[in-house]
């Protein structure tokens, strides 16, 4: 037996995104509410009994997107602190310092943890100013370290902040099952960025160290002629020629099984070589017999040039 509402029904379902945006757009104009007002006044409508405010379904979904912009709200706040936390210690005050931390502190404990082995053999008093090895993510790589350091932060401070907006909600309508939905979105974003960073570091480190588009090199100059206690840079825009002929110096190299006895390299020249996008490769050079030696443990027997154009680099 077919119900005799059952067009009216399906009227209201077909327009029920109208009557949504009509139901908005009411609620905050002034003149719309007066016309709505002075027209159903002359409407008599039936007396009902009261119902349970669950049934209402157009109060529902408007309390639904209330909702949904409120815990959006939370979750773009939690990104820009998040984004920003990595200078959590330039704050004075507290609570700032506290809220800002949170996300980055969380981060680090994770990354610092699972961050990629670096293989260093030098000792820092070898590399001198050179030695220094900043207490990041990515050793070596500044520039994957800093997107580290603000990209994975901002998703944390989006979980943590988005996820406080869940729990002071609605219970009614901000479920359990809603807010385990929603915190795995993030931790799945997170994981995802994360493989995406160590696989690039990877891709990166493999081809620094194949010599593969070598963006520049930090070569060790001496103003005493006895200690190495300054540094040049030298890049395809400065120094030109300079960089040429060290990158097709690495070029023409060979790879040696040569083995320094008792790892001395106090002699030798600090050099870094600038990979892709900027990956820093550790070397000390032995201008005697032009081997070049790789803080990976690699060795290679580079061109005369080579430790030439090293030994003229002036500051």
């Amino acid at each position: 037996m077919s119900c005799e509402f059952k067009e009216k029904t399906q009227w209201y379902c077909d327009n029920f995104a109208k009557i949504v945006e009509v139901e908005e757009h009411i609620s905050n104009c002034e003149e719309c509410r007066k016309l709505l007002d002075t027209t159903t006044q002359s409407i008599e409508l039936p007396k009902e009994t009261a119902i349970d405010e669950n049934t209402n379904l157009l109060k529902k979904v408007l309390e639904k997107k209330k909702e949904a912009k409120r815990i959006l709200i939370f979750s773009i706040i939690g990104m820009v602190m998040g984004f920003f936390s990595y200078r959590y210690t330039e704050q004075n005050i507290f609570i700032l310092k506290l809220l800002l931390s949170v996300p980055y502190k969380i981060m680090e404990m994770v990354m610092l943890y699972i961050r990629p082995e670096v293989i260093n053999i030098f000792s820092y008093d070898y590399m001198g100013y050179m030695g220094y090895m900043h207490s990041s993510i990515f050793l070596k790589f500044w520039i994957l370290n800093a997107v580290a350091e603000r990209v994975l932060p901002c998703i944390i401070g989006g979980c943590i902040y988005g996820g406080i907006g869940y729990i002071t909600g609605d219970k009614n309508i901000l479920t359990l099952k809603k807010f385990i939905v929603f915190i795995s979105k993030w931790v799945v974003a997170a994981i995802l960025c994360v493989g995406l960073l160590f696989g690039t570091y990877h891709y990166v480190s493999d081809a620094s160290y194949q010599f593969e588009d070598i963006s520049g090199f930090m070569i060790s100059t001496s103003s005493n002629g006895t200690v190495y206690d300054g540094s040049t840079g030298v890049y395809h825009d400065r120094y030109g020629r300079e960089f040429e002929n060290l990158v097709n110096g690495l070029n023409k190299s060979k790879k040696t099984d040569v083995n320094l006895a008792g790892g001395d390299y106090s002699n030798m020249m600090p050099v870094t070589i600038l990979g892709k996008w900027h990956f820093e490769v550790k070397a000390m050079l032995d201008v005697q017999n032009n081997l070049l030696y790789l803080d990976n443990g690699d060795v290679y027997e580079v061109p005369q040039n080579f430790v030439d154009t090293c030994i003229n680099i002036k500051e």
